[in-house]
């Protein structure tokens, strides 16, 4: 349709065909099928064994769905810090004290209480307050215990360095103060806005900070098979690749080599008010207690949770996945 279609322009046709953000908002529904499926438990049994199989295989669906995509459907996104981990560790609680006031209900039904009517609706109600509680707390208190404190190789990266292998900055990713570089400062040439897909379109200007450059992409070529032979043939080509992805291993990791991670994290300072007035030189973590100098942001783009400076084998860099 954008191909046979001769109103769309270049710039309305590359923003069509790119593809969409990554969607959080089908985990609510997942959530939700959850405590659907729990809430079986406050009935007869009968049927609760095959409502859960067809849960769990469903579930498997959307993971392998939501993984391809990814890895090959979204254009990038970041996350900072884990707070989205531990949200999401902290919604279980929900279900969770769903099963707990269920078998509250089932004990009851048993002959082991003797509560009727409000009265056993509200211990329900309160097995299920004392567990979400008793959830938080843990997770708040008694899982940070086992975590590991160890101190990252990241840490020691120096800003040009973080600067020339990431196109987006908090200047960059401004469009306020690429107006103000242009306009208001006059730099030459002034910050560039990022878009993605386009970073090579970033100019140098490492008088100011900018240190990003990069050279545009390779065209994607693509040969529509004609056979089953050509098929069979591309679809071994993209196993391959996939394996290859899975195998990589920690060598090419910034500092697997011990040659990427000398010097020290240092916010580059300039004698211009831009960059004074600025509250951080490019995605750090915010949060509070100076955590903006403690890791870069994480990247997701490929397999598992790997810091977003990770160097791919023609010396480009590439954000990488948190799984």
């Amino acid at each position: 349709l954008v191909r046979s279609h001769t109103g769309i322009k270049r710039w309305t046709g590359e923003r069509l065909l790119t593809p969409l953000p990554m969607d959080l908002s089908r985990y609510a529904d997942v959530l939700l099928n959850v405590m659907l499926a729990v809430l079986m438990f406050y009935f007869p049994p009968g049927w609760t064994h095959w409502i859960f199989i067809a849960l769990a295989c469903s579930h498997i669906v959307i993971y392998v769905i939501d993984h391809y995509r990814v890895l090959r459907c979204i254009p990038s996104c970041y996350y900072s810090s884990n707070d989205t981990d531990w949200w999401a560790q902290w919604m279980l609680s929900l279900p969770l004290g769903l099963v707990l006031a269920s078998l509250v209900f089932k004990m009851n039904s048993m002959g082991i209480f003797r509560f009727t009517g409000y009265a056993l609706i509200a211990v329900c109600t309160v097995a299920f307050c004392l567990h979400v509680l008793l959830h938080t707390w843990v997770l708040l208190r008694v899982v940070p215990r086992f975590g590991k404190q160890a101190s990252s190789v990241l840490n020691a990266v120096q800003y040009r360095t973080c600067a020339q292998s990431h196109p987006v900055s908090w200047f960059a990713s401004n469009p306020v103060f690429c107006l103000r570089s242009k306009y208001v400062y006059q730099h030459d040439p002034p910050c560039d806005f990022c878009i993605t897909g386009k970073e090579h379109l970033l100019r140098l200007n490492e008088k100011q900070g900018f240190y990003f450059h990069d050279r545009e992409a390779d065209a994607e070529v693509y040969v529509e098979p004609e056979s089953w032979t050509d098929f069979r043939g591309l679809f071994a080509e993209l196993i391959t690749e996939v394996q290859q992805l899975f195998m990589a291993d920690n060598n090419n990791l910034i500092g697997g080599d011990g040659t990427d991670c000398e010097g020290s994290w240092e916010q580059h300072g300039s004698d211009s008010e831009s960059l004074d007035n600025s509250p951080m030189a490019s995605n750090r973590s915010r949060e509070g207690g100076g955590a903006e100098d403690r890791l870069p942001s994480l990247q997701f783009g490929s397999l598992g949770a790997i810091p977003e400076t990770t160097k791919k084998n023609d010396g480009q860099w590439q954000g990488q996945t948190q799984g």
